[in-house]
């Protein structure tokens, strides 16, 4: 065997390696995108009923948003889903109110953990510095079904915009898994 027959074979067989290496890493892609879409953020509106024992978040800052949201589970079929609620006592909150605010919020969280709730229907109206709190003290716990807030004083309506799912929070990229992987 000449040195270019054993150059050749080389580089056949670089190909073929190339090649498997392209199948496996285009296979792991294709399943990690699977799984991070499952895991993702759902867009379906109210197209899915709910879960076993989901319950009812609302907090209104500066506003009681309790009899709305109400309303809205009831003309959903959802009347018999159990609501907790925490309205700030006053108007609209400073900063330094947000430690009290905090503290309401996490009592919420533990109510609901308390009656084993499996799902999260939110409703909140408020600053957006204190629905990022919101959303870290909710994270990766159930999913959550966020109602946005629309509609002038009298004309309360809600649209249910994006359901966060369990483990969306805190994801990482498609590359930064595929590394942790090799």
């Amino acid at each position: 065997m000449n040195w270019i027959e054993i150059v050749s074979l080389m580089a056949s067989f670089a190909s073929l390696t190339a090649f498997f290496l392209f199948l496996w890493f285009s296979f792991a892609l294709w399943r990690q995108k699977r799984e991070l879409k499952r895991r993702f953020v759902s867009m379906d509106g109210n197209k899915v009923g709910l879960s076993k024992h989901p319950i009812a978040i609302v907090i209104g800052v500066g506003k009681d948003l309790n009899a709305s949201a109400s309303d809205y589970l009831k003309d959903h079929d959802w009347g018999d889903v159990p609501v907790i609620s925490w309205k700030s006592s006053g108007g609209w909150l400073e900063p330094k109110d947000y430690p009290n605010a905090m503290i309401n919020i996490n009592g919420l969280k533990d109510q609901a953990m308390k009656v084993g709730a499996t799902e999260v229907l939110l409703f909140y109206a408020g600053p957006l510095d204190l629905a990022i709190y919101i959303g870290t003290r909710l994270q990766n716990w159930v999913p959550v079904r966020v109602f946005q807030h629309t509609g002038k004083a009298g004309q309360e309506i809600y649209l249910q915009n994006i359901t966060l799912e369990k483990d969306a929070a805190g994801m990482e990229t498609l590359t930064e898994q595929l590394v942790k992987k090799l």
